[in-house]
């Protein structure tokens, strides 16, 4: 889902200014890598409502380099330790 979210975003596809584009693109770059790629991206908690069921920690993103766009999310559960990626 945040993937294809962020894919709608860079494509331009929501009903937002080009000024919100142009300022959440803005606060999610992170840092440009040693090979020139710019990385943007932002982490997030689930948080726990019962400490008897799991808490997922999340990475969702796009790289940037030479005209290509890679989308990725990436999902950890703290209980269990294991971790998933999608894009």
């Amino acid at each position: 889902e945040q993937a294809l979210f962020l894919q709608k975003m860079l494509k331009k596809e929501l009903s937002v200014s080009d000024h919100a584009y142009q300022m959440t693109r803005s606060i999610l770059f992170k840092e440009e890598l040693s090979d020139g790629a710019q990385l943007f991206g932002k982490t997030g908690y689930s948080g726990l409502v019962d400490p008897s069921t799991c808490s997922y920690g999340y990475f969702v993103g796009w790289l940037e380099k030479e005209g290509q766009v890679y989308v990725f999310a990436g999902c950890a559960d703290e209980k269990s330790g294991s971790a998933e990626s999608y894009g």
